[in-house]
């Protein structure tokens, strides 16, 4: 996936890195595609633990203005905790989000549709 290949600086800046460059290409998607706010109307939280065991909290707003993303805990329609390795697969696209749903590398809180349509916000335009 592109998403690997762009970690800056040294190793121990990488695993934060991946990360943080998977919201940021979110970011983009919901700036060049606004109607992703009507499609999905919902909030997304991620509580994503890291491989040194810290957990990264992000928000991706796709309710209201034009949305956003947060690096920080908020109040969510549907909460998502997983380890950092399944969130980079999920989002590169090697693991279905409900096979990891299944396998039990996924929890999650609230709004069961909302997390039908996670897909929509990390599918490249």
């Amino acid at each position: 996936g592109v998403i690997m290949e762009k970690k800056q600086g040294g190793a121990a800046a990488a695993d934060s890195d991946s990360i943080s460059l998977v919201f940021t290409e979110i970011h983009n998607n919901i700036k060049q595609d606004p109607s992703l706010v009507q499609k999905v109307n919902g909030v997304y939280g991620f509580d994503i633990t890291r491989t040194d065991g810290s957990v990264d909290s992000w928000i991706v707003d796709l309710k209201n203005g034009a949305g956003d993303v947060k690096h920080e805990q908020g109040k969510a329609d549907c909460s998502l905790s997983l380890s950092e390795e399944t969130f980079i697969d999920m989002m590169t696209g090697n693991l279905d989000g409900q096979a990891a749903f299944m396998q039990g590398k996924l929890k999650m809180k609230g709004n069961m549709a909302l997390a039908m349509k996670l897909g929509v916000i990390m599918e490249k335009k």
